[in-house]
């Protein structure tokens, strides 16, 4: 089991090294792809979900049309994106230091150091949203830079 979480980690964090870079040397363009990719993820899972089960029927429905509308409108769906990207970084990075609270791990500073990171790349993209309109490709680029680096890290790490 620990080396395949070893793989999966390491697989992680060159996935989102990679991610940042692409989004620190091509803001825009990254912006409009994440969008579209999270519309075509959306619209998957609501098919997916309407065939899996019948009673999912109204979630379905609701992937199924947000995801649309950012696959239709993109550059007007992604402050939309944005918030959603800092809410998400703010609850992961919350989840990350309670978690190494919660758990006496060796790497436990690093955890927390971690995850207050990002909260605040989180914070600093929910709390100025027209700085954030300009700025956010390079925070999201920062932040795939640096969660890459860290499941690296934990995953090299791992015996």
């Amino acid at each position: 089991m620990g080396k395949l979480l070893e793989k999966i980690f390491v697989i992680e964090g060159i996935l989102f090294a990679v991610l940042g870079i692409l989004f620190v040397f091509n803001p825009i363009n990254s912006l409009v792809v994440l969008t579209n990719v999270t519309g075509l993820i959306l619209v998957s899972l609501g098919i997916l979900y309407l065939i899996r089960d019948r009673r999912n029927i109204v979630i379905s429905i609701i992937n199924i049309i947000l995801g649309a509308g950012l696959i239709a409108m993109p550059t007007e769906s992604i402050n939309l994106i944005i918030s959603f990207y800092g809410a998400w970084s703010v609850v992961r990075g919350i989840y990350i230091v309670v978690d190494a609270l919660r758990n006496d791990m060796d790497n436990n500073k690093f955890s927390l150091i971690y995850g207050g990171i990002i909260v605040l790349l989180g914070l600093l993209i929910l709390l100025n949203p027209i700085i954030s309109f300009i700025s956010v490709p390079y925070i999201i680029g920062s932040y795939f830079i640096i969660s890459g680096l860290c499941e690296l890290y934990i995953g090299f790490r791992i015996k």
